[in-house]
């Protein structure tokens, strides 16, 4: 039931070489004069925030939209603000107390602790919501 010593080496072999590129990564991590990060949808929808294209997504969180059958990608299209003012600010304004009522995701405060660490570094956050 055991492991053969060959079945052993090679997993002892294959440990070593991924610690080995851990180590690696974390050097040129260490060393690099920026870092950009980027995100999909899963640290806002774990912040409690509904994602734009899911079934269940921000345009069940804003009634009018569902009402109308207006999806996310139908709500970002700047005529909204010609054709229909009041609709826009208020899809717009309801995201954005959405938004402000909401506490970042915890991977935020690691990303910020972790720049608080080496003062040369920059860091750029690129948040794609799909």
């Amino acid at each position: 039931c055991g492991l053969t010593k060959m079945e052993l080496n090679n997993q002892t072999q294959t440990s070593n070489a991924l610690r080995d590129e851990i180590k690696r990564a974390a050097k040129v991590i260490i060393e690099a004069d920026a870092l950009l990060f980027t995100s999909g949808a899963g640290m806002s929808v774990d912040s409690g925030l509904p994602d734009f294209r899911g079934p269940q997504g921000f345009w069940r969180a804003y009634p009018p939209m569902a009402k109308l059958g207006l999806r996310f990608e139908n709500m970002s299209n700047p005529s909204w603000f010609t054709d229909d003012p009041a609709f826009a600010w208020g899809f717009w304004g309801h995201r954005f107390s959405l938004y402000s009522k909401t506490n970042p995701h915890v991977g935020n405060g690691i990303l910020t602790q972790e720049m608080g660490r080496n003062k040369k570094q920059q860091l750029l956050c690129i948040y794609i919501q799909c």
